[in-house]
């Protein structure tokens, strides 16, 4: 037997948490969901699984690879557009060679995948659902050989688990119809046509984890051992107070903590001196601040959830939430000497062109009415309020004054509406052959020396030599809340766009080396989402993308500043 495990990423009931990582890779006591699902088919004596993919796919693949480090043989089916279960299977029919074991990824469940498998060639089905035995009862149906009466009984009430066996037979019934669903429409097709459908019932724990509440409990209740899945194994700590304490790898707890009742650290994770626990699940990768007290939560990076109120909100204060990472030594230097050159670099520029920066001056002040310097408020990122019923996210605005020489006369912000944008599609304006540039302006822009007094801002700390290039209000508000599509409707980049939010700021990038205004909206939208990621990969990343991942090193960061070097030179996309 083998098992099809459909893990489409779109089930929005753990949010904000699974904002940047599938539901199924939601740990549960350290452990991903999915992993638990995983090590429950491999002590029932399966050994080969397809997982069909749609949302964040390469977090999964990432983790898991070919399945050899768990003993499984696992490998992907890749949805770019997810249209219901039915056409999940119907895509991978050529790895169906009998019986097959469907689970959703986005439950979990500690029913004896081997009992099932049992019951079922013992009763020679063709295919076998699975509910409670009080569902069972409560309804009035019978364990055994299904009916449509019985089915429309616990399909009325959408009770059936999402777990599933089913033969070669009954997959060959399957339709390609978007929206076809197995226990929507080929249960009762199969019924309607007489062939073996049977239900069984268990008593076992099962759920699809539809709130932050029903997860903070599940991982309280298998901590004190009330829930157990037999293929993985925990040791929780016992503190003299009588506290459980599961704490996963690379942690790091001041000896001055105190806990009280169940408390699951993460990996990766630091709780620093004075703070106080108390029945609370830590994710991965997250700071606790001094004197902090969390009880009955959840907490992951920013995000806080509150089991007495039921509620998670952002909370925007590093000394009390924030995102924490084990850092190497050469990570710790490439940081350091970027960090370095960049104030290096910065300062003797500076002092350099001073006198070039006085000639300019005197440039601008005999060619037109106004400033010397343009000060243009941008934005790494816009204002974002998100809410949800159990949930509510405001992050501030995070804003940049970005100074450089005037090359336009005075008001012509106030005129950009009226001028024709060199991109078809929004959010990103250039307008070429903009009227509202001054003589002196034309030039400054085609050398680029009008973007020279920017080392200040790198001499500040508020920029790198490297990084994304901030955008003008209007353009992150547009990007936020229109996003960037194409007039034929053919290609959404909405989402992949606002990755560039989370980049770090800086001079040169990919966008600039790559051609600047010459490129398309799309391309650039491409391009400032790669430097973004590349900035932000963990060191699981690193190894998974091998050469990809030298962006982030000190090497990376020269390659960047010489390409980006060389384009300014040869004037490509300057307007």
């Amino acid at each position: 037997m083998k098992a099809i495990i459909l893990s489409p990423g779109l089930d929005e009931s753990l949010l904000p948490f699974t904002y940047d990582f599938p539901k199924a890779m939601m740990p549960v006591v350290n452990k991903p969901i999915l992993l638990i699902t995983l090590l429950e088919l491999k002590s029932a004596g399966i050994r080969d699984v397809k997982i069909c993919l749609h949302h964040l796919p390469e977090f999964v693949d990432n983790y898991f690879k070919d399945g050899s480090n768990i003993g499984l043989n696992i490998s992907y089916s890749i949805e770019k557009e997810f249209r219901g279960s039915g056409n999940s299977l119907f895509r991978i029919k050529s790895f169906i060679t009998d019986s097959i074991i469907y689970i959703s990824g986005e439950c979990i469940s500690n029913i004896d995948f081997q009992n099932l498998a049992d019951y079922h060639r013992s009763h020679n089905a063709i295919a076998t659902l699975v509910t409670s035995n009080d569902i069972l009862r409560e309804l009035n149906v019978k364990e055994g050989l299904l009916d449509l009466n019985g089915y429309d009984k616990i399909m009325n009430e959408n009770l059936f688990y999402d777990i599933l066996i089913i033969e070669r037979a009954g997959v060959d019934q399957v339709r390609k119809e978007d929206g076809y669903k197995l226990k929507n429409h080929l249960i009762p097709d199969m019924l309607q046509t007489g062939l073996p459908v049977y239900v069984k019932g268990y008593d076992s724990y099962y759920s699809e984890l539809k709130s932050i509440d029903e997860y903070h409990d599940l991982n309280m209740k298998t901590v004190k051992g009330e829930i157990i899945f037999p293929a993985i194994k925990l040791n929780p700590e016992k503190n003299s107070s009588g506290a459980l304490i599961l704490k996963g790898k690379n942690s790091k707890v001041s000896s001055s903590v105190k806990y009280d009742g169940c408390v699951i650290i993460g990996e990766e994770v630091y709780i620093d001196e004075g703070a106080e626990l108390s029945n609370c699940v830590i994710l991965n990768n997250t700071y606790i601040g001094k004197r902090v007290e969390i009880k009955n939560s959840v907490n992951y990076h920013q995000y806080h959830y509150n089991a007495e109120i039921k509620y998670t909100t952002l909370i925007e204060d590093p000394a009390l939430f924030r995102t924490y990472h084990v850092v190497p030594f050469k990570v710790r230097l490439d940081s350091w000497l970027i960090n370095s050159t960049d104030r290096i670099v910065s300062f003797f520029a500076l002092l350099m062109l001073m006198p070039v920066f006085i000639i300019v001056a005197l440039l601008i002040k005999i060619d037109s009415k106004g400033p010397v310097f343009y000060i243009s408020k941008r934005l790494r990122s816009p204002e974002i309020s998100k809410k949800g019923s159990e949930w509510y996210i405001y992050m501030k605005e995070k804003p940049i004054k970005y100074y450089v020489f005037r090359t336009m006369y005075i008001d012509s912000d106030n005129r950009i509406q009226e001028l024709t944008n060199k991109y078809e599609t929004g959010p990103f304006r250039k307008i070429e052959n903009d009227p509202r540039v001054t003589k002196i302006g034309r030039i400054l822009r085609k050398t680029s020396i009008d973007e020279l007094p920017l080392l200040w801002n790198v001499l500040k700390g508020q920029m790198s030599l490297v990084g994304i290039w901030a955008l003008p209000t209007y353009e992150a508000e547009d990007l936020l809340h229109k996003g960037l599509k194409l007039d034929e409707g053919d290609l959404d980049l909405s989402e992949v766009a606002k990755v560039r939010f989370r980049g770090k700021l800086g001079l040169a990038g990919l966008w600039q080396a790559r051609g600047r205004s010459d490129l398309t909206a799309e391309e650039r939208a491409l391009h400032d989402t790669m430097q973004s990621v590349m900035q932000n990969i963990n060191l699981r990343d690193e190894k998974y993308l091998g050469e990809y991942s030298e962006f982030k090193t000190y090497k990376g960061y020269l390659k960047m500043l010489f390409e980006t070097f060389k384009s300014v030179v040869l004037r490509k996309g300057a307007i």
